[in-house]
């Protein structure tokens, strides 16, 4: 057998009965050995096609088959096509628009395509510039341009606490340093420790520590020897 489906083999059955829905579960089969055309009748593809579970990769393999030999428009109207996601719609209406010459298609794959640009990374969006946030909003209906709108005031939110919340942590993380020295001061015989400490609160301005440093006897500490 050269192929993936016996031509003859199915001339000898095209007359019974075909089960279209079986057919339409394994085109694929056909699209492989590339005899899909050659081995149903145009009235029968009509049939099986309402069983199709039609995807971009199908889609675009079909046409490539009928290669403008076969008016296949007809067929895609029965069949229906599964989308998974955001970029199976655009591929989809992007094969229609080639092969169809359906240019008023052109502005809603734009669209889309910014739209699944911003839901893949919504920073794109967030970094943009007033106009290109313009274009890609402008184009989408009221109800969820405020969806987004709202999104997007939430992150902003939320990157605001997330760097209250990382600067609280980085100063309680330097507080604790700083009482851990003062609390051991009497073990230090490294001079310039405690110098650096009391130049950095005073730079800080991080009057609340260095009172402590100061009642806890830090500044009297002199070094080894003295």
């Amino acid at each position: 057998m050269n192929s993936a489906i016996d031509i003859k083999f199915h001339a000898m059955i095209i007359e019974l009965t075909l089960d279209y829905e079986y057919i339409g579960a394994h085109i694929n089969e056909y699209i492989e050995a590339e005899n899909l055309f050659d081995v149903f009748y145009f009235e029968d593809l009509e049939m099986i096609f309402k069983y199709v579970n039609m995807t971009p990769e199908i889609y675009n393999s079909i046409h490539k088959l009928a290669n403008g030999k076969f008016d296949i428009s007809k067929l895609f109207k029965k069949s229906s096509c599964t989308a998974k996601n955001l970029q199976d719609v655009i591929s989809t209406l992007e094969i229609i628009k080639e092969n169809m010459n359906v240019n008023l298609l052109n502005d809603s794959i734009i669209v889309l395509k910014n739209l699944n640009v911003f839901l893949s990374d919504p920073s794109i969006l967030e970094n943009s510039d007033e106009r290109i946030r313009t274009g890609i909003l402008g184009n989408i209906d009221e109800q969820e341009r405020t969806r987004i709108n709202e999104y997007l005031t939430l992150r902003a939110n939320n990157k605001e606490k997330d760097l209250k919340i990382a600067q609280l942590t980085e100063m309680n993380n330097k507080t604790t340093e700083y009482l851990k020295i003062i609390s051991e001061y009497d073990f230090y015989t490294d001079f310039d420790t405690v110098y650096n400490l009391f130049k950095e609160l005073i730079e800080k301005d991080n009057t609340v520590i260095l009172k402590i440093a100061i009642n806890g006897g830090l500044t009297e500490h002199r070094g080894p020897g003295n």
